[in-house]
Order: C-alpha cells, then structure tokens, then sequence
C-alpha cells in the first residue's frame, strides 16, 4: 500500500463486542502469518532527521481504563492484565519483556523509566547499562528493597545498605587457638576484590568468650590474622565481617571492561530529555 497522505492504511471497527477469535466483531486490522521464522507485520520509518523524531508503530486508546500496546509471545495467554490500563502490557513464558541497548561509544541503558516524585519532580531509574565507565544493574532515585513476611503472614518492605563506594562484603566464624588466627578468605571473593594501599579492606572481629581482646593484622586480598592483646593464649571463638573494594574487571587480555575500584560517589546522569506530544487521533466516521 502507498499514499503520500498522513495514512498509508486506515482500518476501523465500530463494534464494541470483545474479541474472542478471528471471527469475533472488534478488529479493525487483523494479521496472520503461518511461515516459520516469518514477521507478520513489518514497520520501517526512513526519517534520517537528528531533530525531528517518527514512530514506526504508535499505539493508542481513547479509554480510561485500556492498553495501549499489547504483546503475548510463546503461545501463551494473556494473564494478569492490570484493570487501571497501562501504556503498554507484555508476557511470555520466560521472559515478559526484552529490551538491548547497543551503543558502544557512550552511555547505554536497556531499560529505563521515569516517575513524577510528591512535588512532581521528574525521577528516574535504569534496570542495565553504562554509564561514565561502569556498568550497572539498577540505578535510580529510590531504595533498594525487598519484601519478607511477618508473623501474621503480612509483607513488609524492608531495605538495602548503600555504600558511597562499590564493596564486596562477608562474614564468618573462626577460633583462636593459643590466642592466635588466620582466616582464608573464599577463593572467589578473594579473587574479586582489591586489597592495596589505596584500597584497604575493613575487617571486624568479634570475640564470643573472654579473653584480653584481639586485634587484626596482615590484612590481604587473601585473608588476615587475628591476635589476642597482651600475648594471650585464649581458646575461644569469634566473629568477623569483611568490607572490600571490588576490583575494576577486566577480560583475558587485560582491557578494561568496567571500573569499580576508585569509584567514589560519581556524579549521576540527568533524567533522559523527553518531548510531550499530544497526538490527536484521527476522526473516522462510519459510512
């Protein structure tokens, strides 16, 4: 089909019986495509503008309470549908929603969204991506939470630590014996974190029996040693909590891929810049 007017293919349906089936009324544009590995609807928009933006598909609703874009992959149905309406609904049997941000050159995010915060302050987050060379899982104004039951099998929220610095951090039990320690830290922790001069870790101990109290040595990426003061020759077992400064990563050859190491408190990125369209639907009339 080819128009040089605003709308190449216009279809519309007055029915407002819901669909069932393909012989249900309630389908203005109805597609099928039985081929394997075949696109039953194909959209290209060749506005090459660095301004001016196109959308090769726009989905939209006069309802209150309607979806804009729907999508069911895998054969599977549509469950769950939010009865506020969305802009947009997603499932599959795995994986709800795919989204890959491809950019090499400058700062990437695979998902991101924005929120109007009590006072209507435009508030962001990203779920994956780059940003100022480090790669992130989440990022965002908010906490990171989760949420556990209580006794009266109610969900409660409870939240995450931050840290101004990224840190790898554990915990565990030893035994001083003759007043003296060495705590082998996981192999793979250990080989993850930074121990240096300008990266030293933080370790805490704990006695849990008497003795003259203990200090710690000859910290490494490896372990530490626990001393009891005063040449004491106690047997007893404490506790000790580790906090490291993760390592840049790197691949085989030694490039970096991320760094973390000397990251401390970084500038965040501003909120992406939008532009608010009001898209005035086309009047169509029954004839």
């Amino acid at each position: 089909v080819y128009s040089n007017d605003a709308h190449a293919l216009r279809g519309y349906n007055s029915s407002i019986s819901a669909p069932t089936n393909i012989n249900s009324p309630g389908t203005a544009i109805y597609g099928q495509n039985d081929a394997p590995q075949s696109i039953t609807v194909w959209g290209v928009s060749n506005n090459n503008s660095s301004t001016l933006q196109s959308y090769v598909f726009w989905g939209e609703t006069r309802g209150a309470k309607s979806i804009g874009v729907v999508g069911v992959g895998n054969g599977t149905s549509a469950m769950n549908i939010p009865s506020a309406g969305c802009g947009g609904y997603f499932t599959g049997t795995e994986i709800g929603t795919f989204s890959y941000a491809n950019n090499t050159a400058n700062d990437r995010r695979a998902y991101y969204a924005m929120w109007r915060d009590g006072l209507g302050n435009i508030r962001d987050a990203m779920v994956g991506g780059f940003v100022g060379g480090t790669e992130y899982k989440v990022m965002g104004n908010g906490t990171a939470s989760t949420i556990v039951k209580d006794k009266e099998n109610k969900e409660r929220i409870m939240f995450c630590p931050e840290a101004p610095q990224v840190v790898f951090q554990d915990m565990g039990r030893g035994k001083l014996v003759n007043g003296k320690a060495y705590i082998e830290l996981d192999e793979v922790f250990a080989h993850n974190i930074v121990v240096d001069e300008q990266h030293p870790a933080n370790v805490f101990v704990q006695p849990l029996g008497e003795c003259n109290g203990v200090y710690v040595k000859n910290i490494t990426n490896k372990g530490f040693e626990v001393v009891e003061l005063m040449n004491g020759k106690s047997n007893v077992e404490f506790s000790w909590f580790i906090v490291a400064i993760r390592k840049d990563d790197v691949d085989e050859k030694g490039n970096l891929i991320s760094k973390y190491q000397d990251v401390r408190l970084p500038y965040a990125p501003e909120p992406l810049k939008g532009i608010d369209i009001q898209h005035q639907l086309p009047e169509v009339r029954e004839k």
